[in-house]
């Protein structure tokens, strides 16, 4: 499994990050369009589809030039598919939070734990459930990967928040 945790957890940090910063500075202004408002609020754009999963893909590569893992072909496919599951499995979340009346990118004021807890494994769910399923990787290898995954976002959440590129934990 450790060969992989390189490819799984650098490109999405680093894609995730810069997706951050273009939303902070606004940029492409024109893909900032609610995927569905109602359903999911104003935050989940397709500009992050349009951006994370290629930025992803191609972070992926490159790494995968440096340390050879996966081979080109297979670590830009790889790369794609972990940027899309990381943003199709925060939508779930999404919908729950505006059912219970919580604004987009605000915090709960009730079961506030509960929801920060959702918001840090969702999309660790997806990445670690895909990799199971692309990598060479044991269910089990799998559910640490989930957990250190968990960690790894409350960690780059709370430095993203200390360096003012995110707005809220």
């Amino acid at each position: 499994m450790l060969p992989y945790l390189l490819h799984i957890f650098l490109p999405l940090i680093l894609s995730n990050t810069v997706h951050m910063l273009l939303v902070k500075k606004q940029w492409m202004p024109a893909l900032a369009i609610p995927i569905s408002q109602r359903f999911f609020g104003a935050n989940k754009t397709w500009r992050a589809f349009f951006i994370l999963p290629i930025l992803n893909a191609v972070l992926t590569v490159l790494l995968d030039g440096i340390y050879p893992v996966l081979g080109l072909k297979y670590a830009f496919l790889a790369g794609f598919l972990l940027g899309l599951i990381y943003l199709l499995f925060e939508l779930p979340n999404s919908y729950l939070k505006r059912r219970h009346g919580i604004a987009p990118g605000a915090s709960a004021k009730k079961n506030a734990y509960w929801w920060m807890l959702l918001d840090k494994s969702d999309s660790a769910f997806g990445v670690s459930l895909l990799s199971v399923a692309l990598f060479p990787i044991r269910w089990i290898d799998g559910f640490i990967l989930f957990v250190v995954s968990v960690m790894v976002h409350v960690f780059f959440s709370y430095l993203l928040l200390k360096l003012g590129i995110k707005k809220s934990f």
